[in-house]
């Protein structure tokens, strides 16, 4: 009902729309089991506000790319930097949005392999996957890369 709501007032253009990317690190080494249930809830929990977006993980280092409305956004994060799954959550992009990079997803998935990890490398600074210091155009390269050339997990 609240997801209904909130693209109606979207359509209408009644509501300002927020992106934000973050990175952080696993607390422990993550499996596939482990995404798998990661991305079955926030799948679920995420289409019930209005959030799309997608999560990435490299090694030990998560990045993930939200959008919604401003104060769903803002209050996901929150409960995001509690989670104890990870730490070191930090801030990587934040910015207004006319409209969703990942209108068709609640949630989309991609852990690195070695089909897809040149694309993990090639749009960090150094070379080297580096999400903390990505930067707002390595991150809009990055996510408009793997929207629209990966396999993703589903």
């Amino acid at each position: 009902m609240l997801a209904a709501s909130i693209m109606r007032l979207h359509l209408l253009g009644e509501i300002m729309l927020k992106q934000l990317t973050y990175a952080s690190r696993a607390n422990r080494v993550m499996n596939i089991m482990d995404m798998n249930d990661i991305l079955k809830i926030s799948r679920a929990n995420n289409a019930a506000l209005g959030i799309t977006g997608s999560l990435c993980l490299h090694d030990d280092m998560f990045v993930q790319q939200l959008e919604g409305a401003v104060s769903v956004v803002d209050a996901l994060y929150e409960r995001i930097v509690q989670d104890p799954r990870h730490r070191d959550a930090t801030v990587v992009v934040m910015s207004d949005i006319p409209r969703r990079r990942f209108d068709q997803w609640s949630m989309g998935l991609l852990v690195e392999d070695q089909d897809n990890r040149y694309i993990f490398d090639k749009h960090s600074p150094t070379g080297k996957f580096a999400p903390f210091t990505m930067g707002v155009a390595n991150s809009r390269a990055f996510f408009s890369e793997i929207r629209d050339h990966t396999r993703w997990i589903s």
